[in-house]
């Protein structure tokens, strides 16, 4: 089948129609009704117990050598700027263990005549465990639970269809953090299904060495090798901030985003859920960039919800939630290092939505945040605001973002803070701000700073998902997806081409969370954007331009093999040929070609194209004097 992206007749590219100066700049916080809110879900129980046959997967007790050395790997220098903190490494298991065959598992009756077998899978010594695995030639019907050895009670139980999906789709299916060194995979099929070609295939193991209950004390002896835990963290149930109960509800949107990448290394950081304008309980996670970089890692994502203490200084969590089943990454930008997921399923009916405010605060403002430093239960830090300034963060020249400096009087944070919203009391409630990047703030380095990324540089860009009603008429979001098979990048503004994508019906495509505004007719100062596909017999890939010359260039000297699909993708303005410079409210794109792949890829993020600069086989293309070279001038958005 041909990976063509096919270029619909018609898209909707209208934005309702409202005018600037009307636009939603901020949106209170919300709960469900407390009758909604009192409801309590079931957890589903296991059918099978330590007596019933499994299959068992073993891997030793990993050398301390390997523990060092592929956490430090992952984790770096410890809590900088621009990196979640990892608490476990990958191991692959071995190839004879890989492959189950469901048909020759030892099975049991269970009740309605169903059949349940189980395999055991673990990793001597680890604090927590979860499992990477595919599953293939499933009957309909296939149930799988997860849970810690000898317990009763699922962490998850899941339809086999949904896992099957999600491996097609991401390449494997993540179980939930199961905590201790083994995980119980129950296998649940309807009476007479047949299993014959169905295949479990346990692809590796995210070994934790820090596990959910692991105390402060004992996680900072075991990360001494890749960051710092202190001991000046207040605990969130030790507050009693202005606004009591709203503090209280503020408590409720924020969760411990626990999530693993392709080697396997699982990470943490902090995520708050945000109302959007229409309170419609879309459950949107507002996080760091640095902590969600693909699709992949955000399809991995738990959440623990309430992980609270019960007391003040207590070290025993309340009755806390974990939400599995990951989320989809609508947006993100790694110069303003925010993140936007949506959760794929719904979240605790108690768990609240916060409010938001897009403006910059000032210097000298009174913030607070809400966040698990190190994994741990809630914690609370104060602190007063500085100027805004920009941050270099590893990635080649650094960004383009501004970020709000804090530094704390009561409180810190550590690894595992990152992405935690910055907080604001307006008076009636609090607000996010904006969500952590790093510093060097530790409770050893009480005056050290901490940088925020600001809200407003986000709303600009994903005002279809928090202000649906309010949105800046003619602007069409163009989004960035990413084809690891072809290894092609590919940007569109049609909405039914995005939709298809998102939904997996053109497979191999993904959202690499990277978007732009353009605008979506013409007008004075724009120029229209040409869209070429080239035929697969040639390099199967597109090209879009903003100058009138260079469209006419490729069909003068391409011929046939590039396809003109539309004159009017959508609409640009151009730089100044000679400077590079772009006009006043818009910013430049960037696009690289890499002669290898036939394949182009266009971006207003400066860390990447800075990034692309650096690396071997990435050309620019455009204007000016360098030392980037902006392509098309977009509208920055409002």
């Amino acid at each position: 089948m041909s990976s063509r992206i096919l270029l619909a007749a018609v898209a909707a590219r209208g934005a309702a129609g409202l005018h600037a100066q009307s636009l939603v700049t901020s949106v209170p916080g919300i709960s469900r009704p407390a009758a909604e809110a009192a409801k309590v879900s079931v957890a589903p129980s296991m059918r099978l117990d330590g007596r019933a046959p499994s299959r068992d997967v073993r891997l030793d007790a990993p050398a301390s050598s390997e523990r060092t050395s592929k956490l430090a790997a992952l984790n770096r220098d410890g809590k900088t700027a621009g990196r979640p903190q990892f608490i476990g490494f990958g191991r692959e298991l071995p190839s004879a263990s890989r492959d189950v065959r469901l048909d020759s598992l030892g099975r049991s009756t269970v009740e309605g005549g169903a059949r349940a077998a189980r395999v055991d899978v673990g990793s001597g010594g680890a604090a927590a465990i979860r499992v990477a695995l595919r599953l293939t030639g499933v009957p309909d019907g296939l149930v799988v639970r997860f849970a810690a050895a000898g317990a009763t009670v699922a962490v998850d139980s899941v339809a086999a269809t949904e896992i099957a999906a999600t491996a097609r789709r991401h390449g494997e299916y993540w179980s939930p953090v199961i905590e201790g060194e083994r995980v119980v995979i129950e296998l649940e099929a309807p009476a007479g299904a047949a299993l014959a070609g169905a295949k479990l295939e346990l692809v590796r193991v995210s070994h934790l060495v820090v596990g959910p209950r692991t105390s402060p004390q004992d996680a900072a002896k075991i990360l001494s090798d890749i960051g710092d835990s202190g001991s000046c963290n207040i605990d969130a149930a030790c507050v009693n901030a202005g606004l009591p109960s709203e503090f209280v509800k503020q408590r409720k949107a924020v969760g411990k985003l626990v999530f693993s990448v392709v080697s396997g290394g699982t990470a943490r950081c902090t995520g708050t859920m945000l109302n959007d304008q229409i309170g419609s309980f879309t459950p949107y996670i507002f996080s760091a960039n640095h902590c969600f970089e693909s699709a992949y890692e955000a399809s991995t994502l738990n959440v623990w919800w309430f992980f609270d203490a019960t007391a003040c200084g207590g070290s025993t969590p309340g009755s806390y939630v974990v939400q599995t089943g990951g989320a989809f990454l609508l947006a993100r930008s790694q110069d303003w290092d925010w993140a936007l997921l949506q959760l794929n399923t719904a979240p605790p009916l108690d768990a609240t939505f916060s409010g938001w405010n897009s403006a910059a605060l000032a210097a000298g403002n009174n913030v607070t945040i809400l966040h698990h430093p190190s994994g741990d239960l809630k914690k609370w830090s104060q602190g007063t605001t500085f100027a805004a300034v920009p941050v270099t963060f590893g990635t080649a020249s650094g960004g383009a973002g501004l970020f709000t400096r804090v530094v704390w009087s009561n409180g810190t944070t550590e690894g595992g803070s990152s992405g935690g919203a910055l907080l604001f009391n307006n008076g009636s409630q609090y607000e996010v701000r904006g969500g952590l990047l790093g510093g060097d703030a530790l409770c050893s380095n009480p005056t050290g700073s901490d940088y925020f990324s600001q809200l407003g540089a986000m709303l600009v860009k994903t005002r279809e998902y928090l202000t649906p009603n309010s949105q800046v008429s003619g602007l069409v979001p163009v989004i960035e997806f990413y084809h690891a098979g072809l290894n092609h990048y590919f940007v569109t503004a049609l909405a039914s081409e995005i939709m298809l994508l998102d939904g997996g019906f053109v497979p191999g495509w993904e959202r690499t969370g990277f978007r732009f505004l353009a605008y979506a007719s013409a007008g004075s100062g724009r120029s229209p954007v040409c869209r070429y596909y080239l035929i697969p017999e040639v390099g199967n890939s597109h090209f879009y331009s903003a100058s009138p010359s260079e469209c006419a260039l490729v069909a003068q000297q391409f011929g046939s093999a590039w396809v003109l699909e539309t004159s009017t993708a959508y609409y640009t303005a151009l730089p100044d040929v000679t400077t590079g410079a772009c006009p006043t409210g818009t910013q430049a794109v960037y696009r690289y070609f890499r002669p290898s792949e036939l394949n182009h890829r266009f971006t207003i993020e400066v860390t990447v194209a800075n990034e692309l600069k650096a690396t071997p086989g990435w050309t620019p293309e455009g204007y000016g004097p360098g030392p980037l070279f902006p392509i098309m001038c977009v509208p920055v958005g409002t």
